[in-house]
């Protein structure tokens, strides 16, 4: 499946300036890191991408001193870090780079909202600009495809949802295997390790309490909306 551009991109590139943070929240599987691959490929400047699940990266993060991270960053211009959370005390981290380096542009991008936004909320305040993404809106699938095509697929849509890796799969049987393995490998993963939480078949069933309230919601709201 090719790329297709993300309505917030735009916005990113405008809001991405020296001495800011750019944060990037979304679930994962999205797109995220796609997304911000596709905007620095197009950079006309030299950039560094860090990966919080590379150990060697986060070593390289480790001692928070200035004369580390300009021997680090050298004279990159923009620095991506992917998987932000995996990294302890970003937050003071970034913020320390923003003080540092008066031309650097800074994007972290970080699948888990919970835990990177804890760690990044008070080090940058000021300092910083949020953004989320959610999988593929169908203004986006547009760009890439016709009425009808549009027309035949949006019942599968409907029903499954517009992750980017989802939306090229063909078969129903592979579409609901991946959104269990989506629930089963990162969202529960996700949700249990917030606050320490163990249950895991509790939460389940509150999940599921949700999603019949929320569809109940949805009929009423329809049948309502249609009587007017």
């Amino acid at each position: 499946m090719n790329y297709i551009e993300r309505n917030i991109e735009e916005k990113i590139l405008n809001s991405l300036k020296s001495n800011k943070v750019i944060l990037i929240y979304g679930a994962r599987r999205v797109g995220k890191t796609e997304m911000i691959k596709h905007l620095v490929s197009n950079y006309s400047e030299k950039y560094l991408w860090l990966n919080g699940d590379d150990m060697d990266h986060i070593a390289g993060l480790e001692h928070r001193s200035k004369s580390n991270y300009k021997r680090l960053i050298g004279d990159s211009k923009l620095l991506v870090i992917d998987e932000a959370q995996q990294i302890q005390e970003i937050g003071l981290k970034l913020k320390l780079m923003v003080d540092v380096f008066n031309d650097l542009k800074i994007i972290a991008i970080g699948s888990s909202a919970f835990e990177l936004n804890n760690q990044v909320g008070e080090p940058l305040v000021g300092r910083k600009r949020d953004f989320y993404l959610y999988p593929l809106a169908q203004l986006e699938l547009s760009k890439t495809e016709d009425y009808f095509e549009t027309a035949a697929n949006l019942n599968d849509r409907l029903v499954y949802g517009g992750y980017p890796e989802l939306v090229g799969l063909k078969e129903r049987n592979q579409k609901i295997e991946y959104l269990k393995d989506q629930i089963n490998s990162y969202l529960l993963k996700d949700i249990l390790s917030f606050e320490g939480i163990k249950k895991r078949d509790k939460m389940v069933n509150l999940l599921k309490i949700f999603l019949l309230e929320l569809d109940q919601k949805f009929l009423l709201n329809l049948l309502e909306g249609s009587y007017k």
